[in-house]
C-alpha cells in the first residue's frame, strides 16, 4: 500500500519501510472485447446498432433481478432495457434492440479462475452475491481456453445459430476478427467506441480497458537491478514480447515517457510490428453463408469436362467453412531474458498463466 506524494508519479510506502518511495510505471495495456458472430443472427442486428453500455452488459450476464440492479423505476428500466417484456427472469435480444430477433440471449466467457472474468465483473458493476446467469437457456458457457469461447459464440445454439454474446481478451478478438464482430461499448464520456488498437491506445475505448503498472522502488540499491530490466521491458524488443504474451504494449511515445521517469533514454533497438495486434479481417462484411451454397454457385452443372479437370483442387476448401484458423505468431528470440520468462512480469499480475 502506498500514499501519494507531491510528485504525481511517485508514491510513499504506507506499510513496512515508510521511508521508501516508488515510481508508478505503466508497462502494458489490457482490454476486453465483447463479441458476437459476425454476420450471424444477432450480429446483423448489432452491426446496425450504436453498441451497448456496461449496464446493458450487466443485465445480459447477471443472475440477479432488475430490482437488485437498481432498475426500480420505469425510467431507469427503459434506459437499460428499452423494450422490456415485463418478465424479470428472461433475457431477450428484442428487449435491448427492437430490430433484433425475439430470442433468448445466450452468454459465454472465461471461467472463474480467469483475471479477464474478474475484470469484467468489476467493470460492469457486479455486486456481492451477484454472478453469471446459469439458469437461462445454455447457462453461462465458460472455459479456460478462449478458443473454446470463440467456437461457442460462432456456433450458437442449434435452434438459433449466432444467438450468443461473449467476452474475450482483445488479442483473441484480433486473431478471430474474420468470424467475430466486436461490439462498440459506451465509454466514460458517453460515446460508443469500437474495440480497435487505435481506440485502446488513445484511451477512447476505456470502459473495458486498463493500464498495467509496476511500482519501482526508488532506492539506489534497488534501481541498480530494476533499471536494466525496465529498459529492456520498455524497449521495442520488450514491446514485441509483451504483445506475444497477449497484452497490448504501450505506444512508443508513452514508453519513452515511462523510461524518462526512471532517467532512462528512449529505445534505440529496431521497431518490429506485432502481427497479433492486427485484426485478421474487417468485421464489416456480408453475412456468413452455408458452404454448400458457395460451392454450388461456383461450379456450373454443365461445365465442360476439360474445364473440370483443370479446376483447382483446393477450390472447395476456400468455401468449406467461415471459420478462419487463428494466425500463428512468429517465434522471436528475446534480447536478454529467455522466452520461458515471458509470462513473468506481466502474466503473474493476473490469473492467466
Amino acid at each position: 500500500e502506498v500514499n501519494t506524494t507531491a510528485n504525481p508519479n511517485e508514491f510513499q510506502c504506507s506499510i513496512g519501510d515508510k521511508t521508501r518511495n516508488t515510481a508508478q510505471i505503466e508497462v502494458a495495456l489490457d482490454s476486453i472485447a465483447v463479441v458476437v458472430r459476425s454476420g450471424g443472427l444477432v450480429g446483423q442486428c448489432l452491426e446496425k446498432s450504436v453498441g451497448l453500455t456496461t449496464a446493458q452488459l450487466r443485465w445480459m450476464f447477471s443472475n440477479q433481478t432488475e430490482e437488485f440492479m437498481g432498475l426500480t423505476t420505469y425510467a431507469l428500466l427503459r434506459e437499460v432495457v428499452p423494450n422490456s417484456d415485463g418478465n424479470a427472469t428472461s433475457r431477450n435480444w428484442r428487449e435491448i434492440f427492437s430490430q433484433c430477433p425475439g430470442i433468448s440471449i445466450r452468454v459465454a466467457g472465461p471461467d472463474a479462475l480467469s483475471g479477464t472474468q474478474e475484470f469484467f465483473r468489476e467493470t460492469v458493476g457486479f455486486r456481492t452475491g451477484e454472478g453469471f446467469n446459469t439458469a437461462r437457456p445454455g447457462g453461462y458457457f465458460n472455459s479456460a481456453k478462449e478458443e473454446d469461447i470463440v467456437k461457442y459464440v460462432v456456433t450458437g445454439s442449434v435452434e438459433n445459430p449466432g444467438d450468443t454474446i461473449g467476452f474475450v481478451g482483445m488479442s483473441t478478438y484480433f486473431e478471430n476478427g474474420a468470424v467475430l464482430y466486436g461490439v462498440p461499448i459506451r465509454n466514460t464520456v458517453g460515446v460508443n467506441v469500437a474495440p480497435t488498437k487505435a481506440n485502446i491506445e488513445s484511451d477512447a475505448y476505456n470502459t473495458l480497458s486498463r493500464r498495467i503498472y509496476m511500482q519501482v522502488v526508488l532506492t539506489d540499491a534497488s534501481l541498480t537491478n530494476t533499471k536494466p530490466f525496465m529498459a529492456w521491458g520498455l524497449s521495442n524488443q520488450g514491446a514485441l514480447l509483451t504483445c506475444l504474451a497477449r497484452f497490448l504494449p504501450l505506444p512508443l511515445d508513452q514508453r519513452v515517457m515511462m523510461l524518462a521517469r526512471l532517467g532512462l533514454p528512449a529505445p534505440n533497438d529496431p521497431l518490429v510490428p506485432c502481427p497479433a495486434l492486427e485484426i485478421v479481417s474487417s468485421p464489416a462484411r456480408p453475412p456468413i453463408r452455408a458452404p454448400a451454397a458457395s460451392v454450388s454457385t461456383k461450379v456450373p452443372t454443365k461445365q465442360p469436362a476439360t474445364t473440370t479437370t483443370k479446376m483447382p483442387t483446393k477450390q472447395p476448401v476456400k468455401a468449406s467453412s467461415p471459420v478462419v484458423a487463428p494466425m500463428r505468431l512468429p517465434t522471436v528470440a528475446p534480447a536478454s531474458p529467455p522466452t520461458r520468462k515471458r509470462c513473468g512480469f506481466l502474466r503473474r499480475l493476473f490469473k492467466r498463466c
